[in-house]
Parts: structure tokens; C-alpha cells; sequence
């Protein structure tokens, strides 16, 4: 229920999502579901890539729904209170990156902020947005947010456990490049702290 049901389920790491066609009422989101369909998320789907999948397969659901309700067929299934979660607007202060959290988290919300609000990350008093990464099956002891390595595969970055790479930037004025592209003319240093 909410806003952003979508970006949420990917930044809480959810292996199932769906979508449902329910009745109105009074509440937010809290009407008797007629029809519903889940859906798999992989480690890599971004919000945008979700939402895009979504609509075809709610737009067949509604199309669904609407032919049982014009023969009066259409079910009613009360949802279970107990079982739903909040999900809140997406604010542009929810990507803020916290390097010391764990690898996972951290690639789950730069997927679930992908194509908005985008997850970012100060590198030299300059907003690094952050739209791809990739966990890696690597650790650091260095502090979390430290930059180990640069290179073609991109910016390895130590968090609280494993490492994150770094594949896809925005620099401030500039547009959404691959690392590879954007270290031929710019260069980003190894054992800065990104906060």
C-alpha cells in the first residue's frame, strides 16, 4: 500500500511482487481485492524496468477484471491487515547513500531509486548519482565509502561487508555515462571516501 510500492519492494530486497485490481474504499489502498497476479524480482530489475513490466501485466488484469465485473462475476477477497506494509513517498533525501550498510542494501537502493529519485554520494564536495551497480563476491577491511580501485569494470567501493561496484554515474552537468566512459576524460581517485 502506498505510494511507491514498486521502488520499496526492490529496496527491501523482496523476491515477489504483484499487482492487484481491488475495490475502492475509504482507505488507502485497503479495498477487497478482486483479482491479483505476482510477479519474480531478480537482483538486478530497477524500478523502471519493474514498472515497465508491471504495466503490461496490469493492464491484462484490468482488462480481466473489468470483463467479470460486467457479468457480475467478479470476486471479493478482504485483505489481511496484519500481512500489509506502508510504502512512503520517495523522497530525493531516500537516496542517500550509507556506505556502511551491507553490499545487498545498498544495490537494492540504487535499483529501487533507478530512474527516481536516483542514489547518490558525495565524492570531493561533488553529487555522484549512482544508477548501476553490482555486488561482488570480494571484501575490504578499508572504512566503508572507501574507493579501492578504478578502471573499466567501474568503481569498487568497500561497505560493511562486501564490495559494491560502481557501473553507471551522472556527474553534476553531465549525463548518465558508464565509468568506463566518463575515467577517459575525467579521473576519480583511488582511497577517497565517499560520503
Amino acid at each position: 500500500r502506498g505510494a511507491a510500492p514498486m521502488q520499496m519492494a526492490i529496496i527491501d530486497g523482496k523476491k515477489v511482487t504483484g499487482v492487484t485490481t481491488m475495490y475502492m474504499d475509504e482507505g488507502l489502498d485497503t479495498g477487497d481485492i478482486i483479482l491479483k497476479k505476482e510477479m519474480l524480482l531478480n537482483d538486478e530489475i530497477t524500478a523502471g524496468e519493474l514498472h515497465d513490466e508491471m504495466m503490461v501485466h496490469g493492464s491484462e488484469l484490468l482488462k480481466e477484471t473489468i470483463e467479470l465485473i460486467a457479468k457480475g462475476e467478479a470476486p471479493r477477497e478482504k485483505q489481511n491487515d496484519e500481512e500489509t506494509c506502508y510504502a512512503p513517498i520517495m523522497k530525493k533525501t531516500l537516496g542517500d547513500i550509507k556506505w556502511n550498510k551491507p553490499a545487498k542494501e545498498i544495490h537494492n537502493l540504487i535499483r529501487g531509486g533507478n530512474p527516481c529519485p536516483i542514489a547518490y554520494t558525495q565524492y570531493e564536495g561533488q553529487t555522484m548519482k549512482i544508477w548501476k551497480t553490482k555486488v561482488l563476491n570480494e571484501t575490504s577491511d578499508k572504512t566503508p565509502g572507501t574507493i579501492l580501485k578504478v578502471d573499466k569494470d567501474g568503481i569498487k567501493v568497500s561497505t560493511k561487508d562486501k564490495i559494491v561496484l560502481i557501473e553507471e554515474i551522472q556527474m553534476p552537468g553531465k549525463k548518465r555515462v558508464q565509468v568506463s566512459e566518463y575515467i577517459k576524460g575525467n579521473s576519480i581517485e583511488n582511497n577517497i571516501i565517499l560520503s
